[in-house]
């Protein structure tokens, strides 16, 4: 007999309507916030709307900034292109190559990963969420993607969706439940839209503050001053354009008639002027004069943008645009930067991207189980330097040493490890190997000493015997 579906009792149904209406009354309150962003003075002046500012932004507008400024894009590919530089591995504590490592390594090459997470990061940063489709090798129809998958699986593809493409269908409504609030299924867009289930799905908020399902886009904070950085931009390139092409009042002559016919020609004669036609006039009883023009530096006002833009995104300035000396930051700012990105790639990247899929991949089959139920992601050193950023380092480390050996008392004040550790900033490992060259060294020393007192020792007998001999003789 087929399983007969329970029906929700009056009280159950009636929580599930409050817990429903206290997520409505959360994000209706969401948008009443932004919806009053540029209001002032109860109500009579809208900032947003004299300045020319949208008053609600969606993942086209955010879509259409990436594609078309380059500053939008810069904002988006910088933190991103940065964050998964270099290689991405999975750690055990065993030192030898486990199978989940091996495995790990196979499926990143395999299915491009890398890929994947970069372009999902930035789908994600676009709009309020992105996801990552997992494309097990038990979906044959449609309607397979509905159910969780069970057993050992095998991870077939990835495909990193954004907002528009994969909607959350619907949301766990029962506070009693772990997912709480989550989304419980989405709908893949297309000619037929396709049901998913979550467990086949990563979902990844963009800038999470009050909600998990949907972050804060990275461009809205900034879209104002994009805009702004568009009017001065493109405002001066036509300034300079009307200025290149001034206009021109003519002044007609006393007691000179300007008949229609000599008005025509001077008319088609400035049009042929104007677009280049023709370098001269012919004119008569009419006096030209170009109007004046001023051309402004907007050099001022678009850095005045670009600082706001930096102090909100967190990009340095000289990161975001490269400096005056090329695209090299300073020391400080690439130093604040690759702390900056490597709390991204902690609190964000692993957290919401790397962690979340190896541990599905993990609880359905795809990648084996970690020998002791926890790994490591290990990411790449963002502070290797180039060999001549490596000859300046070594040389000014080379005079500090050179300093500190001159003062006979400094070791005194200062050990020399700790010189080593605070002034010279060298690592643990560093340190380590040189006491250990310290120690051979003053070992050798020793042996030499020791050798030295050997030899003199012999000597010594050699003297004593050839004396011995001598006396015998005599």
């Amino acid at each position: 007999m087929p399983n007969k579906i329970k029906k929700p009792t009056q009280k159950e149904m009636m929580e599930e309507m409050q817990a429903l209406e206290m997520l409505q009354g959360s994000l209706l309150s969401r948008a009443k916030a932004l919806n009053n962003a540029g209001i002032q003075f109860r109500g009579e002046r809208d900032l947003f709307s004299i300045l020319g500012y949208p008053d609600r932004l969606t993942f086209q507008n955010f879509y259409s900034q990436y594609r078309r400024h380059d500053l939008a894009k810069a904002i988006i590919d910088k933190p991103i292109e940065y964050t998964w530089r270099g290689d991405l591995t999975i750690l055990e504590a065993d030192d030898e190559t486990t199978l989940l490592e091996q495995e790990w390594m196979d499926m990143l090459r395999q299915l491009k990963l890398k890929s994947v997470f970069s372009r999902i990061d930035r789908l994600a940063s676009l709009g309020r969420y992105g996801v990552i489709l997992l494309g097990f090798d038990d979906t044959r129809t449609p309607a397979d993607f509905s159910q969780p998958p069970s057993g050992n699986r095998k991870l077939v593809y990835v495909r990193p969706l954004a907002e528009t493409q994969a909607l959350v269908d619907s949301t766990e409504t029962n506070p009693t439940m772990e997912r709480y609030g989550m989304p419980t299924f989405y709908e893949l867009q297309g000619e037929s839209p396709i049901r998913i289930h979550y467990s086949r799905v990563i979902h990844i908020p963009s800038e999470v503050l009050d909600d998990e399902v949907y972050g804060i886009p990275r461009l809205e904070a900034v879209y104002n001053r994009l805009m702004d950085l568009e009017k001065i931009i493109g405002g001066s390139a036509e300034m300079f354009w009307r200025g290149a092409y001034p206009g021109y009042q003519g002044a007609v002559e006393d007691d000179f008639n300007l008949s229609p016919e000599r008005k025509e020609q001077l008319q088609e004669q400035l049009q042929e002027y104007e677009h280049g036609l023709r370098r001269f006039l012919i004119n008569k009883g009419i006096t030209l004069e170009a109007l004046r023009s001023e051309v402004a530096d907007p050099a001022g006002h678009v850095d005045v943008q670009l600082q706001m833009i930096s102090a909100s995104t967190g990009i340095p300035k000289r990161i975001l645009v490269g400096s005056e000396r090329g695209e090299l930051a300073s020391s400080e700012d690439q130093n604040n930067w690759f702390d900056k990105v490597e709390s991204r790639r902690e609190d964000f990247a692993e957290t919401w991207i790397v962690r979340p899929f190896i541990e599905r991949c993990i609880e359905f089959g795809a990648l084996s189980k970690p020998k002791k139920e926890q790994f490591t992601i290990e990411w790449t050193e963002l502070r290797s330097i180039g060999k001549k950023e490596q000859a300046e380092v070594g040389l000014t480390r080379s005079r500090s040493i050179g300093e500190y050996a001159k003062e006979p008392t400094a070791m005194d004040v200062l050990p020399p490890d700790s010189f080593y550790k605070l002034i010279l900033q060298l690592s643990d490992e560093e340190i380590s190997i040189i006491q250990q060259e310290r120690n051979k060294m003053i070992a050798d020393e020793s042996d030499d000493f020791q050798d030295a007192d050997d030899e003199e020792e012999t000597d010594e007998e050699e003297t004593d015997e050839e004396e011995t001999d001598e006396e015998e003789t005599e």
